[in-house]
Parts: structure tokens; sequence; C-alpha cells
């Protein structure tokens, strides 16, 4: 599976000490049936544990899948933050995965060159 990471999600990341290891492991669980909440649409919600407290006081990220192959992670948020998200920002996730499930590789190829996306790695 191939994991990007959004402007926002990656200001927020580094603000966090999150690192990739940690997202694009939490990414792809996403994909198994331990998904925290389908928010509808294509649009997810993920939570990220902290390493030193597993589950307590971790992190959660919205994201959103083109395909089983390639999930884009939007925007992150403490977990402590209340579960659900206002009307606003669920409209601007939705349009945002709107946008995204229309990208053919190609697409993505030149998001990802000017710096738009950025490619997750892991190991």
């Amino acid at each position: 599976m191939r994991v990007f990471k959004s402007n926002h999600f990656i200001r927020y990341a580094r603000s966090q000490g999150l690192t990739d290891d940690e997202l694009w492991h939490a990414t792809t669980r996403a994909v198994h049936p331990d998904l925290d909440l389908c928010l509808g649409e294509g649009l997810f919600r993920q939570r990220i544990p902290r390493p030193a407290t597993r589950h307590r006081l971790g992190y959660c990220s919205i994201l959103t899948y083109r395909t089983s192959a390639c999930a884009v992670v939007l925007y992150g948020f403490p977990r402590n933050k209340p579960d659900e998200l206002d009307a606003g920002e669920v409209m601007t996730f939705r349009a945002l995965v709107d946008q995204f499930v229309r990208l053919g590789d190609d697409d993505i190829a030149i998001l990802t060159a000017h710096g738009k996306f950025i490619e997750v790695h892991h190991g």
C-alpha cells in the first residue's frame, strides 16, 4: 500500500513528533476491521497511538482511500479533541475526497513532485 500525507498533516506530524513508521502502521491498519470510524463517502478517522502510552493520549487522523492500494492522510488532531467534527470540517474533507478519488497515478506523481503530498516510507 502507498500512503501519502498532505501538507497540513506534514506540519502537524512534525510538531507532534509522529514518525512515518507510526503513521504508516496506523493507516494500513485502517484497511482492516479495526478501523475506528467511517465518516461516510470515503472519509475515515483512524487513531494513531503514542508509542510510550499505547492507546492513551494518542492522535487521530482523517484519511481517505482511492483504492486499497493508495491512501492520503489529510488531517491530524489530538485524541482528546471531541470526537465529532463539525459540519464545516466534514464538508471540507468530503470535497477533498471527491478530488482525490478522481486522481490517476500520474496526477499523484505530479502532486508529489510539487510537494503537495509526501509519500510515507516505513521500515
